[in-house]
C-alpha cells in the first residue's frame, strides 16, 4: 500500500530521516490530497495525520543546514484557491511557519542552495480577480528562505513561467532550471537551460531537451535527470506527454535510451543520496484523464 494515485504531489529527499517525502497531489475525482508519505526504498509509510490543507502544485526543499523539509504554496482546482503559506516538516510534525512572502502561487519549484544556506523558489503563477473573473499572472519572481523569513531577490533572470523543474547542482554549485510554460500570447512551452550561482541568473543553452513543462528533475550527485513532461516537438509544436530521460552535464543535454516508466506528466522526483536511486512517483498521460499510482527507482550508474 502507498499513496493513491495523483498529479503534482509535492516531493524532495529528506536526508536527516534518510526517506523520500511526498505531500498531497491531485487525485481521481476532483479531489485534493493532504496526506503525508516516507519513501524507504521498500515501502510507503503515511505519517503525520495535520499539516498543511490539501493541496496539489506545491514545492519541497529539503534545508540541509537546518534539517527541515520546506513546503510553500500550491492550490485546490476545485475552488481556485491559492496558497502562500510556508510549513516545516521536522520528521514528526508539520509546523507553520509563515503566511508572508511571496505571493500565493502554484506551479513554482523551489531547491536548497547550500553554499548560501538558502532554499530558492522562482516562478509559478497566480491568480487575480479583476471584475470578478479569474486571471492568470506567471511570476518571473526569485525568493529566498533563510529559515526565518522570506526576501525576494534583485534579479534579472529566466521570464516568467509556470510548470518548470529545478535543481541544485552540487558539484557545479548552482541552481539549473529547465522549461516551463508561459502565458504569453497564448501557452508558450519553454526549452531553456538556466543556472543560477552565487545569486545571479544566467542562461545556459536554448536547446538540448524538447521544450516542455511539468516533467520532474533531480540532481544524483553527478549529472541533472530530466523524465518525461508535456513536451514539444520543436520541429513540428506537435505536444506530446513524454517518456524520454535526459541528462545534463552542466554544457549540454543528452537522451538517455533507458526503458523505464511509461510517458507521463505532472509527477514528481527526487534523489535518494544515501542509496544513490532516484526516485519517481504518480503522474498522468495529458489528455487522459487518467492518473499513475507508480513508484519507479533508477541507480546511479
Amino acid at each position: 500500500m502507498g499513496p493513491s494515485r495523483r498529479t503534482l504531489p509535492a516531493m524532495t529527499y529528506d536526508a536527516a530521516r534518510k526517506k523520500t517525502l511526498l505531500f498531497g497531489g491531485f487525485i481521481p475525482n476532483g479531489k485534493v490530497a493532504d496526506d503525508t508519505w516516507q519513501w524507504d526504498g521498500t515501502d510507503w509509510t503515511q505519517v503525520a495525520d495535520t499539516g498543511p490543507v490539501a493541496r496539489g502544485g506545491a514545492a519541497l526543499a529539503f534545508d540541509v543546514n537546518r534539517e527541515r523539509v520546506v513546503l510553500f504554496g500550491g492550490n485546490d482546482l476545485q475552488f481556485f484557491t491559492y496558497r502562500g503559506d510556508t510549513w516545516e516538516w521536522d520528521g514528526e510534525f508539520w509546523t507553520q511557519v509563515s503566511d508572508t512572502g511571496p505571493v500565493a502561487r502554484t506551479g513554482h519549484q523551489m531547491v536548497y542552495d547550500p553554499d548560501r544556506k538558502r532554499v530558492v523558489l522562482f516562478g509559478g503563477v497566480t491568480i487575480q480577480f479583476p471584475n470578478g473573473f479569474p486571471e492568470w499572472v506567471n511570476s518571473g519572481e526569485t525568493w529566498e528562505w533563510d529559515g526565518n523569513a522570506w526576501s525576494q531577490q534583485d534579479d534579472i533572470g529566466p521570464m516568467p513561467r509556470e510548470g518548470h523543474v529545478m535543481a541544485y547542482d552540487t558539484e557545479r554549485h548552482c541552481v539549473v532550471l529547465f522549461g516551463g510554460s508561459s502565458r504569453q500570447n497564448g501557452i508558450t512551452i519553454q526549452g531553456d537551460t538556466w543556472q543560477r550561482a552565487n545569486g545571479i541568473w544566467k542562461k545556459a543553452v536554448d536547446f538540448g531537451a524538447d521544450p516542455c513543462e511539468l516533467a520532474a528533475m533531480a540532481f544524483d550527485g553527478r549529472r541533472i535527470v530530466l523524465f518525461g513532461g508535456y513536451a514539444q516537438d520543436p520541429s513540428s509544436a506537435i505536444r506530446f506527454s513524454s517518456g524520454a530521460t535526459w541528462e545534463w552535464d552542466g554544457k549540454l543535454w543528452t537522451q538517455k535510451q533507458d526503458i523505464g516508466p511509461l510517458a507521463r506528466d505532472a509527477h514528481a522526483m527526487a534523489f535518494d543520496f544515501d542509496r544513490q536511486h532516484l526516485v519517481l512517483f504518480g503522474g498522468s498521460v495529458s489528455g487522459s484523464g487518467g492518473m499513475f499510482g507508480d513508484t519507479w527507482e533508477l541507480p546511479r550508474i
